[in-house]
């Protein structure tokens, strides 16, 4: 067991140098623990007895405050129980006579009353300053005031190494013995500065003996620390102080650091960070201190990354995974525990705790793996995925009062399966990937009536819109090194299932009557147009390739395939134009049909502006032509059903 415990850090064994020849050589080695030993003398030799003397004042003054105010207090409460001077004495029969005499008697103490509640406020200030923060900032100025004296002192060798070690922790028992007799006495926060004090005087006496005198070696350090860390929870628990509970947290962080020497021990490193974080966690728990809670995961991350920065090596990763999937579980748990147990929603610090634990998580993750193991951190993303639906479901079931907890457990499932398809995915299977995501999402959404998951199901969408138009619209161009099918290639797929999951997103979004129906129906009519712009984009993009394929194999020559490239443009549209005319008529739907109309005004300019002067003669022709009876054929239409598209009285007046 003491081997297990002297090889926490691989301690090396260090031999005191002792005698003149260390005192001459060893001074300016010396010179930075003079700082951290300066509170031992201030304690023994100048800050108890004026610590003593100001304390006995203050005692007095205390008491001779609280005998005033009882004075008062019982002078604002005395008249109430008088009788009013018109009330006479028991007479019961003329009862309602009284009903006048005992309005004056509650108004004598009023004053008094109001007084008292208007000055309680300036007592808890005039408290807070002078007990706490007089006591605070006291305390750092006696450090300060120590470390000059014993830099003195020590200069001057007055005192031998051995001797300010014991100085340091009898200075510190004697705080936590000071502490203890305030505590006793009703001054809680004069005894909590006095019991960190305390506190930090054993800890950094402990240090100086091992780390600058090397006076011990390193299994009693690290016992000495532990039993300080222990005693500060105690002391904690015992006092019902917050600020003493935190101080013993960082100082059990702390003391793997404090005591390094510089070689690597995980396994113990890390099995001890594991059981401080259960006594910190337990603590906060059952003390309902949650500010230990972010303490505690904020100094296991500082500890993890510092370890993995200066000591990790590829022969420790799956004792590194081993150690980094135990933390994340104790605080995944944790972020549920408060929400089940006492039925209440969860805070915003506790969501944030929540998400903060699976980013670090999954990027720490990542870096581990991904040199060898690349091909499987899509699949490791996906169990992050499921482990986070299990534990929406498992807080579905036991609390009714956790929606935000589960809406964000959901949302954490949804981000690591949208985060593992590109991962795991290439090319044109991530945009396919992300579409049916998408998809899958609105359709759970419409079944559930849950306009989060539509939120959800959208931004996805975004993801595959942006993606189609920035990546994969530059895909199948390798017009030479193999053959171009036109619409049945990687870009081609691509587009139809993204359109496809548009348009049932759309769908879905209208029928499920969520929110207002008009947001219900812009979210429909956007996603939508996006679904027929993206389809204008693909049939222009495919004609357009597809003639350049042929020029490339030789098929058609350059300049005709040029003049066909843009005659193709203006038919295409005109006729998606039309399209759009035709099924907003069917549908009785006006978005659709001014989308046209705007088509239709970009294909008019295009063919009077481009085509006119770019094209030869006989393109030019079939364009001009073309999209006059597009043009045509498309006011028929609307001549026909203007009755369905202006309504009836337009209608008549016309006619008329």
């Amino acid at each position: 067991m003491t081997n297990k415990v002297v090889s926490l850090f691989n301690g090396r064994t260090r031999v005191a140098q002792v005698g003149p020849v260390y005192r001459r050589n060893g001074g300016e080695r010396m010179a930075s623990g003079f700082i951290l030993m300066s509170l031992i003398w201030l304690l023994l030799l100048i800050l108890v007895p004026i610590l003593l003397a100001q304390v006995l004042n203050l005692s007095r003054n205390v008491k001779d405050l609280k005998r005033r105010l009882e004075q008062l207090e019982g002078l604002s409460l005395g008249p109430v129980h008088l009788p009013s001077p018109g009330e006479p004495p028991p007479k019961p029969p003329p009862q309602p006579v009284q009903a006048t005499a005992p309005i004056p008697a509650p108004s004598q103490p009023e004053p008094v009353k109001t007084v008292a509640a208007l000055a309680k406020p300036k007592a808890d200030l005039e408290a807070i300053i002078g007990g706490s923060l007089l006591n605070r900032v006291g305390v750092v100025a006696f450090v300060f005031g120590v470390a000059f004296f014993l830099k003195y002192a020590f200069d001057n060798r007055w005192i031998g190494e051995t001797g300010r070690v014991i100085l340091g922790l009898f200075a510190g028992l004697v705080f936590l013995g000071l502490g203890e007799r305030y505590q006793r006495k009703d001054y809680p926060r004069f005894s909590q500065g006095l019991t960190g004090g305390g506190i930090a005087l054993l800890y950094l006496s402990i240090y100086a003996a091992f780390g600058f005198y090397h006076l011990i070696p390193q299994v009693p350090a690290f016992g000495f620390m532990i039993c300080v860390t222990a005693a500060s929870v105690v002391l904690a628990v015992r006092y019902r102080a917050l600020p003493i509970a935190i101080l013993a947290t960082l100082g059990g962080f702390l003391t793997p650091f404090l005591l390094s020497t510089g070689v690597d021990n995980q396994r113990v490193l890390f099995s001890y960070i594991f059981l401080l974080n259960l006594g910190v966690l337990g603590l906060a728990y059952f003390k309902n201190w949650q500010l230990l809670n972010y303490q505690s995961f904020i100094l296991t991350a500082i500890t993890f990354i510092a370890w993995m920065v200066r000591f990790y090596v590829p022969e420790k990763l799956w004792t590194t995974v081993f150690f980094l999937t135990l933390f994340f579980l104790v605080f995944a748990f944790l972020a549920i525990l408060y929400n089940i147990i006492h039925s209440r929603s969860a805070t915003a610090p506790e969501l944030i705790l929540a998400f903060l634990n699976a980013g670090l998580y999954f990027g720490a993750m990542y870096l581990l793996l991904e040199d060898k193991y690349h091909d499987y951190l899509g699949l490791f993303s996906l169990a992050m995925a499921g482990i986070y639906i299990g534990l929406s479901y498992f807080t579905h079931a036991r609390h009714e009062k956790g929606r935000f907890l589960i809406w964000m457990f959901l949302g954490l499932a949804a981000t690591f399966v949208t985060l593992a398809i590109p991962i795991q995915l290439k090319q044109n299977w991530v945009t396919i990937g992300w579409a049916v995501e998408g998809a899958i999402l609105s359709y759970i959404a419409f079944r559930y009536r849950s306009w989060n998951v539509f939120l959800a199901a959208f931004a996805i969408l975004a993801l595959v819109f942006f993606r189609l138009i920035f990546f994969d619209v530059q895909l199948s161009r390798q017009f030479v090194q193999e053959e171009y099918v036109l619409l049945v290639n990687k870009r081609g797929l691509s587009f139809i299932v993204g359109i496809a999951a548009m348009l049932l997103a759309g769908y879905w979004s209208a029928k499920a009557s969520l929110k207002s129906s008009t947001e219900a129906r812009a979210a429909a009519g956007c996603l939508l147009i996006i679904a027929n712009v993206l389809a204008i984009i693909l049939l222009s993009v495919e004609a357009y390739d597809f003639l350049e394929y042929l020029r490339y194999q030789n098929r058609i020559p350059h300049a005709v395939s040029r003049h066909a490239q843009q005659l193709s443009l203006s038919i295409i549209w005109a006729l998606y134009a039309a399209f759009l005319i035709v099924a907003g008529i069917w549908k009785g739907y006006k978005p659709i049909r001014y989308m046209a109309l705007l088509l239709f005004s970009l294909t008019i300019l295009k063919v009077f502006f481009l085509d006119l002067s770019g094209l030869e003669r006989f393109y030019r022709i079939i364009s001009f032509i073309a999209l006059g009876i597009i043009l045509i054929a498309v006011s028929f239409l609307y001549q026909k059903y203007k009755h369905v598209l202006i309504g009836p009285t337009a209608t008549g007046g016309e006619s008329e």
